[in-house]
C-alpha cells in the first residue's frame, strides 16, 4: 500500500485588474447628481409648459424621422444631448393625457409617488420571477394586490400581478378568460378547445386586445345575444371582453 498522499490540484491564478465601469453608462457620483438635478428641473418646467400648451402632438414627422435616423448607435452621443432631445420630442410629439383640457380615453395621471416608485424600481431592478431573488419586492406586490382585491370585494383567494400598462393587463385578462373556460389551456394551449376561440368586444374596447388575438368581431349590443348563440353550434368557444 502506498503511503503517498493524492496529488493536490494546481490552481493557476492570473492577476487581472478589475475593469472600470463605462462612464457613459455608469457615470461618477458627481455627474449622476448633476444629471439627476437637471432632470428634476427640466421635468418640472415641462410639466408647467404642457398645462398651457396644446394637447395633441404638433411636430413635423418627416423632420423628426430624419433626426431620429441620426441615432445610429455607432457614434457616441453625450447624455446631455440625448436627454435634452428626448424631453423636447416628448413635449411636442405625444398627446398629453395629463393636460387639463384632455377629454379623450381616460388615463390616470402619473402621480408623484408613482414616479418616485418607478425611479426606485429602475435603480434596484428587482427580479420578481422568483421569491428567492427578490423577497421584499414580491411581498410588496402581493400585499398591494391583496389590498386591491379586498376593496373590489373579490374572494380572499384572488391573486394577480403588476402589469406595465393596458396592453399587458388586457392580454393577461384574455389568458385568464381562456383558462377559466378550460383549465387545460394553461398547459396545452388553444388546441384543447373543440373549435377556434372567438372574442366579442365592444366598440370602446382597448386596441391592445388586437395584439392578443389574430382576428376580432365588433358588434353592437342588440346583435350580441344572437351572435352569442350561433357559434356554439359549431363547437366554437365564446369569450367576452367588454370595456364600458
Amino acid at each position: 500500500m502506498s503511503s503517498r498522499l493524492p496529488a493536490q490540484p494546481v490552481i493557476a491564478t492570473v492577476d487581472h485588474p478589475t475593469p472600470k465601469p463605462v462612464p457613459a453608462l455608469f457615470p461618477s457620483h458627481e455627474n449622476r447628481m448633476r444629471w439627476e438635478n437637471y432632470l428634476i428641473r427640466e421635468l418640472l418646467a415641462v410639466g408647467d409648459r404642457v398645462k398651457t400648451g396644446v394637447v395633441t402632438a404638433a411636430f413635423d414627422i418627416d423632420g423628426f424621422r430624419v433626426e431620429l435616423s441620426s441615432f445610429d448607435f455607432v457614434a457616441q452621443r453625450p447624455i446631455s444631448e440625448v436627454l435634452r432631445w428626448v424631453i423636447a420630442q416628448l413635449e411636442h410629439g405625444i398627446v398629453h393625457i395629463t393636460h387639463p383640457r384632455y377629454f379623450g380615453l381616460f388615463n390616470p395621471a402619473p402621480t408623484f409617488p408613482a414616479q418616485c416608485a418607478d425611479r426606485i424600481s429602475a435603480a434596484f431592478n428587482p427580479q420578481l420571477a422568483t421569491w428567492k431573488t427578490s423577497p421584499a419586492a414580491v411581498e410588496i406586490e402581493a400585499h398591494v394586490i391583496r389590498s386591491v382585491a379586498e376593496r373590489l370585494r373579490l374572494p380572499r383567494s384572488a391573486s394577480g400581478h403588476f402589469t406595465t400598462g393596458g396592453a399587458e393587463a388586457n392580454y393577461t385578462a384574455l389568458i385568464c378568460a381562456l383558462t377559466r373556460s378550460c383549465l387545460a389551456f394553461a398547459s396545452e394551449g388553444a388546441r384543447v378547445f373543440s373549435g377556434p376561440p372567438v372574442f366579442y368586444i365592444s366598440m370602446e374596447s382597448h386596441f391592445a386586445i388586437l395584439r392578443g388575438s389574430k382576428s376580432r368581431i365588433r358588434l353592437e349590443s342588440d346583435v350580441l345575444p344572437y351572435a352569442w348563440s350561433r357559434p356554439t353550434e359549431r363547437g366554437v368557444l365564446m369569450q367576452m371582453h367588454w370595456r364600458p
